[in-house]
């Protein structure tokens, strides 16, 4: 009799564990799909009950440190990653996670002009995107993300070799010949960045983003070749590819200024300012006001 009640204590706890763990899974679902609504409140009560219920599924935790970041709680995001490292979890993509986490932090204070937090940031970027790389010599985004935060620590030779091992790797990504051509602006060589730039912007394969970002380089090329008018017009097809691009705003701003249209720039000052880019409203105290 003893040896039947174990028995169907053992089914029951089985069948127990078996309905939290599916439980525990909807909730993961569900905080996944909050997330992308940005419904970050609610998100946050579903992956906690999906913990609450399996506390062993680690790729809760992932999501729990996604939620963190969009609640631009970096530091938590990046403090839940680190334990999943110590546990050998996904080490390629948690890596990269905790590279993207850092970059995104070291954005936030570039915007507020807090340029040494953000080089601290940026450094601690490629550091873990080194690390992604080191698991996953394959891992397309790390090199793009990698290039990205040299970039921003203008270390541009180093960014440059980044994207030419990557070319070697993934040689049809027409994006990287783009940032190549960025790279090569930066080091001064306006020929060959105008190539590169060229071929990515008339490849038709980049998403509104990355094409909205190839014609502001492009723009900034043309600044450098004191050809006001041909960086507005890269700038303005910048801005219709992404009208929350604040870069291309600003330094359209900063053509019309060049050429003497006040209303223009001081229009697109402010507008570059409300969508975050600080910088924009000491130009605008000092040359929008009077």
């Amino acid at each position: 009799m003893k040896k039947y009640i174990i028995i169907s204590l053992v089914v029951t706890l089985l069948f127990s564990c078996t309905t939290d763990r599916k439980k525990a899974y909807e909730h993961y679902l569900k905080a996944k799909e909050l997330v992308k609504q940005g419904d970050i409140k609610n998100a946050f009560a579903e992956i906690d009950n999906a913990i609450a219920l399996d506390s062993t599924n680690l790729d809760f935790q992932i999501v729990k440190a996604q939620i963190n970041y969009e609640a631009d709680n970096y530091e938590e995001a990046i403090s839940i990653l680190k334990g999943l490292l110590s546990k050998n979890f996904k080490a390629d993509t948690v890596n990269y996670r905790i590279g993207a986490y850092y970059f995104e932090h070291g954005m936030h204070f570039y915007r507020q002009n807090e340029i040494t937090k953000a080089n601290e940031a940026f450094e601690k970027a490629t550091i873990y995107y080194n690390y992604a790389i080191n698991k996953n010599i394959k891992y397309y985004n790390a090199y793009v993300e990698k290039q990205r935060a040299l970039h921003n620590l203008k270390r541009y030779d180093e960014a440059l070799v980044v994207i030419n091992t990557a070319l070697k790797l993934f040689p049809d990504e027409i994006i990287l010949i783009g940032t190549r051509g960025i790279e090569k602006i930066y080091l001064g060589d306006l020929t060959g960045a105008l190539t590169d730039l060229n071929q990515a912007i008339e490849s038709d394969k980049l998403d509104s983003t990355k094409i909205a970002t190839a014609y502001r380089f492009r723009g900034n090329l043309y600044i450098e070749k004191d050809n006001f008018d041909q960086a507005i017009m890269d700038y303005t097809r910048a801005i219709e590819y992404d009208p929350k691009d604040e870069l291309a705003l600003y330094n359209r701003a900063l053509c019309y200024q060049e050429k003497g249209l006040k209303d223009k720039a001081c229009e697109d000052f402010r507008k570059a300012a409300e969508l975050g880019y600080i910088k924009a409203y000491k130009i605008i105290k000092e040359y929008c006001n009077d």
